[in-house]
């Protein structure tokens, strides 16, 4: 996670942190986090082991960290929420912009909870909008999840993706797909 609680009950980034011995706490479950950083991953805050949090339960890679990040300053000047908890779905999307929920999806999904997922935030009134890491962005075979993410418009189908080394979002337009071949 990007942002926890420090001391003073503050919402601290984890890029704005300069000191690892301050005590930060998980906003979902209130425990305590370690606060890391390094050469190759991102400043983040995760659980210690064990830890039972149902709302930062996932564990995070650096492309998903870097995504949400770029994302929050793309949107900028936006009031833009990053990994604001839902209380009434018990779900953390990466980003809220009003009634748009964003999730960043770098690792696979299995196709009942992304499609879980999905139907919670619009039975809610949310719109989501899911934007693919490289990993699952279309190749010559479509991931399940890519196909899944495919969003129609005036325009036809079309599908978002990020590509955090190059820091650009890329939307895939002129989507030739018949129901019967998926």
């Amino acid at each position: 996670m990007l942002y926890a609680y420090d001391q003073e009950k503050q919402l601290r980034s984890a890029d704005t942190v300069e000191m690892k011995d301050d005590r930060f706490h998980c906003p979902g479950c209130q425990e305590q986090v370690t606060w890391k950083r390094g050469p190759k991953r991102r400043a983040h805050f995760a659980h210690r082991k064990n830890a039972d949090c149902s709302t930062f339960s996932e564990g995070e890679t650096e492309e998903h960290l870097a995504a949400k990040a770029y994302l929050y300053d793309w949107f900028d000047p936006l009031p833009v929420k990053i990994e604001c908890f839902l209380p009434e779905l018990t779900q953390r999307p990466d980003l809220k912009y009003q009634q748009l929920v964003i999730e960043v999806q770098c690792s696979p999904i299995s196709l009942t909870d992304f499609s879980a997922r999905t139907a919670g935030y619009l039975k809610a009134g949310y719109q989501p909008w899911w934007i693919l890491g490289l990993r699952l962005q279309p190749k010559k075979i479509w991931h399940t999840i890519a196909k899944a993410s495919c969003m129609y418009d005036d325009q036809g189908f079309n599908l978002w993706g990020i590509d955090v080394g190059r820091q650009c979002l890329i939307q895939y337009t002129a989507i030739d797909w018949h129901y019967q071949s998926g």
